[in-house]
């Protein structure tokens, strides 16, 4: 047990493992503070212990940003479990735009459903829904939009990053007067807010205050059969510099030596056109989260030992998603705006 820990904080020792599950650590310490006023005593008691303390949300990375095995000390660094107890939300309808307040514990998919449930929504997001807020923030998660040719502006509206629908936020930071880790606000126009919405895990951050939109519906279509040439080559009816203008948001992705990428346009539209399938939940593509371990350790094998088979390994992933796609029609689905921008769940492991 880390010495003089206060006794009311509860704290347990578990593995570690990231989503790509490139870093496991086991037995580290993890502890689960009831509310911000705990996390601020733990984070002065291990100031004052010579303890590290780090966020741990859904551990959705790839790259070592909490722990790193060979150069951290495990027995040294406390983590802060935010997913357990940091989840409470709550909106304010009096002011435009209409705000969101939530705890950086909640994850995207609890946190938009939430939303959804009142009729509002985000403009563009991560695409999994299982990651925490805090993680979003942390990294000025991707999920980033553009207005399309003659769009107008709806009220709470925001393009690029979630991070630009940011009002304030409340951090746990350095106090030089008291000598101690304080609970303070800040606002969107603070000269130090662009370090916190891209702070890689360095700043403690409990809670934000984001502008919302009246949620939208959406008009998802996948779209195989043009050639990479033709998507990402000189400007054209086909090339993707026109769907964007078009619609937005657009996604392209290009699996490896792969001759046509899988195109994703997302539209606007209030009403279904009657030739596609309305869905009433996110995750619409099931072959996306379906990496078994058994897949996983086979990519493992492709990266150390035969690196020879990623041409053929590209064209399999291409193969299955599209014909999955195409057979069961869900080339062109429509309905609220996060049953299309979630598009792959929690793959494995016990990312948490």
């Amino acid at each position: 047990m880390p010495a003089n820990l206060p006794e009311h904080i509860y704290i347990t020792t578990r593995s570690y493992l990231n989503w790509s599950r490139g870093i496991k650590v086991d037995d580290i310490w993890i502890c689960s503070p009831k509310n911000t006023a705990e996390i601020i005593e733990v984070i002065n008691w291990a100031y004052s212990h010579d303890y590290k303390v780090k966020a741990m949300g859904s551990c959705h990375n790839w790259s070592p940003l909490n722990i790193l095995p060979s150069f951290d000390d495990k027995e040294n660094i406390v983590f802060i479990d935010i997913k357990k107890n940091l989840i409470n939300v709550s909106i304010n309808e009096k002011k435009s735009p209409v705000t969101v307040t939530a705890e950086t514990g909640i994850t995207m998919n609890a946190l938009c459903n939430f939303l959804e449930k009142r009729g509002y929504g985000f403009n563009s997001m991560p695409a999994l829904g299982d990651i925490t807020l805090g993680g979003v923030l942390a990294i000025n998660g991707h999920g980033s939009s553009v207005p399309a040719i003659g769009e107008k502006r709806v009220p709470g509206q925001i393009f690029g990053s979630l991070s630009n629908a940011v009002i304030s936020l409340k951090a746990i930071v350095w106090d030089d007067v008291n000598k101690c880790y304080i609970l303070r606000e800040f606002t969107h126009g603070d000269s130090y807010v662009s370090i916190l919405l891209t702070n890689l895990g360095c700043i403690f951050i409990v809670e934000s205050t984001l502008q919302v939109m009246g949620n939208s519906r959406l008009l998802c279509e996948s779209i195989f059969n043009l050639s990479v040439n033709e998507l990402l080559g000189k400007e054209s009816n086909t090339s993707l510099s026109t769907f964007i203008n078009k619609s937005e948001r657009v996604e392209v992705t290009w699996f490896p030596f792969t001759e046509k990428p899988w195109l994703k346009i997302w539209t606007v539209a209030p009403t279904k056109p009657f030739w596609v399938k309305e869905v009433t939940s996110p995750y619409n593509y099931p072959i996306t989260d379906n990496i078994s371990e058994v897949l996983s350790e086979f990519i493992k094998n492709i990266q150390n030992e035969k690196p020879e088979l990623t041409p053929l390994f590209g064209k399999i992933q291409y193969s299955i998603i599209s014909a999955s796609i195409n057979l069961n029609l869900s080339h062109k689905i429509w309905g609220w705006s996060k049953n299309y921008l979630f598009a792959i769940k929690k793959l494995f492991g016990n990312a948490n």
